[in-house]
């Protein structure tokens, strides 16, 4: 449990450049829908896979709202991907990332009483993710965002979400 008001009061300790920063980036991911088309995500029923969320999340220099997957079954809780939209502030405006990364279970035992009970509301108990974006090579959508482009970003977005479902309903 001391995990958890160690996470809570870190994220008290942003610093007010911090916030004007995130809720920059807020207001992108808000302007292209991301809590929405992940939201959308989560609530479809996936033959394979297990999806939770979504949640916010916060990089040091970066905003994200995502969504975290396991496979179906009690033995599959040793990694878990994680799904996202993330605006970071970068030199030339905000760029969005769409991505995906892996997270590997960090707990001194599994209990799958509390881990299902815990699991589906939040992800941090178990597995640490420090919130960026994940690296290129995880990266399925990337563009700076403007404004007079925003229905184009949010249609980019949407396609590329309907193929990583796609994607994970057929693999095996």
């Amino acid at each position: 449990m001391a995990r958890r008001r160690d996470r809570h009061s870190s994220d008290k300790q942003f610093s007010q450049q911090t916030r004007v920063s995130a809720t920059q980036t807020g207001v992108v991911l808000d302007a292209i829908n991301a809590w929405g088309y992940l939201e959308d995500v989560a609530a479809q029923r996936h033959e394979r896979i297990h999806c939770f969320g979504p949640k916010t999340v916060y990089g040091s220099d970066s905003v994200g709202v995502v969504v975290w997957y396991k496979q179906r079954g009690p033995y599959h809780y040793q990694h878990i991907g994680v799904l996202g939209v993330w605006a970071l502030q970068v030199a030339d405006g905000v760029r969005i990332v769409l991505g995906t990364k892996s997270l590997a279970f960090n707990a001194p035992v599994f209990n799958p009483e509390s881990y299902f009970h815990h699991i589906k509301r939040d992800y941090s108990f178990y597995y640490d993710d420090d919130g960026s974006p994940p690296p290129e090579s995880q990266q399925r959508y990337s563009a700076i965002y403007d404004e007079s482009a925003r229905l184009a970003i949010r249609a980019a977005l949407q396609t590329a979400l309907r193929r990583w479902t796609k994607t994970m309903e057929s693999e095996r």
